[in-house]
């Protein structure tokens, strides 16, 4: 593993570990949004898979690591749709 990747693996494992539990999921999911598009992992962007359901998208993974990022997460989200086709996953970038 690259050093860079360990120190953002590390921050990560921080920001997680000084999130609070009186915080809204929402405002914790927010923080790590804010911490993601800041900070891409590896030589490409990240992607979040997201799962779209009751009119929301949540994100649920953060796909990093891959040589195409954007590819793998549309495998997974591909995979995932054949298996629950009502939730309707799907990738966005998560850093621009």
């Amino acid at each position: 593993m690259t050093r860079s990747f360990l120190v953002a693996l590390a921050h990560l494992v921080v920001l997680f570990s000084l999130v609070g539990c009186d915080e809204s999921y929402e405002d914790q999911v927010e923080e790590l949004d804010d911490f993601v598009s800041s900070k891409p992992l590896g030589r490409g962007s990240d992607y979040w898979l997201v799962k779209g359901s009751f009119g929301v998208e949540d994100r649920v993974a953060l796909v990093f690591g891959y040589m195409d990022d954007a590819a793998a997460c549309a495998e997974i989200a591909e995979m995932l749709n054949s298996t629950y086709p009502e939730a309707r996953y799907s990738c966005r970038p998560a850093n621009l």
